[in-house]
């Protein structure tokens, strides 16, 4: 299966910014997305997979994906730390000491706001839906980081 050649060329232009490793990887996503529209799989407004109810995972590669794709829209930084259950952290690119943490505990997910080392706010959120968690992630990073 292969793109359309406007959709290569919109890729093309869209990845001309990344690097080699960047843009094989946006390159390899895509193509599994448009695999994925084939068969009928659902997908997000964003074009990524996502799961309809509350059996995500963060730890699954198309919710890495979708976590990826809101820290590059919302221009911060994504990373990735294995210490307790493994934390999925989003900071300023602006270096301002500023992370928001996200710890995926089963059924629901921890979320710590920290200025250094200190946790400022701790709340924890009961999976529901994939898409509102998705938009959840994206008000809470740009109001506490975005400052």
């Amino acid at each position: 299966m292969s793109a359309s050649p406007a959709e290569d060329s919109f890729c093309s232009q869209e990845n001309e910014g990344l690097s080699f490793s960047e843009s094989l990887f946006l390159s390899k996503l895509n193509e599994g997305l448009h695999q994925k529209e084939e068969d009928g799989s659902s997908s997000s407004a964003s074009g990524l997979i996502s799961n309809s109810g509350s059996d995500f995972q963060l730890s699954d590669g198309a919710s890495i994906a979708a976590l990826l794709q809101i820290a590059t829209d919302s221009d911060l930084t994504f990373t990735f730390n294995s210490r307790r259950c493994g934390e999925y952290c989003f900071e300023s690119n602006r270096k301002n000491g500023r992370m928001v943490v996200f710890g995926d505990t089963g059924s629901e997910i921890r979320v710590a706001q920290k200025i250094g080392d200190e946790e400022v706010s701790v709340e924890t959120w009961r999976k529901s839906d994939w898409l509102q968690f998705c938009w959840a992630v994206r008000g809470t990073c740009v109001h506490f980081l975005k400052v």
